[in-house]
Parts: structure tokens; C-alpha cells; sequence
């Protein structure tokens, strides 16, 4: 199996928020979840290009970030989430799967998508303007 997408990991790392209880961290849901979508060892142990993080690492974070964005996870402290009640209740919906595309009818997430597309416009301005 391909090492996942960040996209294909918002579910089990939601899930796993759900069933643990309490809050979790990415690095102690990294081992759950690579065994319950039977990654191998070279997978798991699969560096970026930058050689300073594992591949599952990054994603596993990033969908952490957006599950946080989009009002899911609530973060504890950095690296550690817990389960929000949006989270509870979009997981009582059993969606298939979770993704960009069903975050956006979250309005924090809508929010945060517009930030982050205003500040780059104004890097990019900036870029411009100082060339």
C-alpha cells in the first residue's frame, strides 16, 4: 500500500481521537494508525526530501491541522488534539471518508481557507512590489 494522504488519514486519526477517549498526539497516533492501515516498516520509517521528518509524520500532523481548522480537533497543547463536539457529531454521521472538500461546510475552516489565500496575494504583492 501507498503511504496515505494526508485526506486519506483525517478519518482514522479523527477516529482515533474518538475512541481514545482523551486527548492524543500525532506522535503516539502515528504507530495506531499505520498498523490499522497496514503500512509496512519501509512506509512508516520513509523520509521526506528534507530528511528531517517521516513522510506519515507530516501528513499525520497536516490532517491534524486542518481536522483543527475545520473545528473537529480541538488542540490541547502542540502536537496534541482532542476530539471537539463538531467532531463527535460528524463522526455520528459515519462519513466514508473526510477531506477538503467536507471541511468546507465548516465555516472556521472556510475562514481559514480565506486567510491563508489573502496572505499569500500579499506575499506574492510584496514579492512584486520589492522586485
Amino acid at each position: 500500500m501507498a503511504i496515505p494522504t494526508y485526506e486519506e488519514i483525517m478519518l482514522p486519526l479523527l477516529t482515533l481521537a474518538q475512541e481514545s477517549g482523551s486527548a492524543i498526539t500525532i506522535r503516539k497516533s502515528i504507530p495506531i494508525i499505520s498498523n490499522n492501515l497496514k503500512l509496512s516498516k519501509d512506509e512508516t520509517e520513509q523520509m521526506l526530501n528534507s530528511g528531517k521528518q517521516t513522510v506519515i509524520y507530516n501528513r499525520t500532523f497536516w490532517s491534524a491541522f486542518y481536522l483543527m481548522k475545520a473545528g473537529l480537533l480541538n488542540r490541547v497543547s502542540p502536537g496534541v488534539y482532542q476530539l471537539s463536539d463538531t467532531g463527535k457529531s460528524l463522526l455520528n454521521e459515519n462519513p466514508q471518508q473526510i477531506n477538503k472538500e467536507l471541511l468546507k461546510q465548516y465555516d472556521s475552516f472556510n475562514e481559514f481557507l480565506k486567510t491563508s489565500k489573502t496572505k499569500k496575494l500579499t506575499k506574492v504583492k510584496q514579492a512584486k512590489h520589492a522586485e
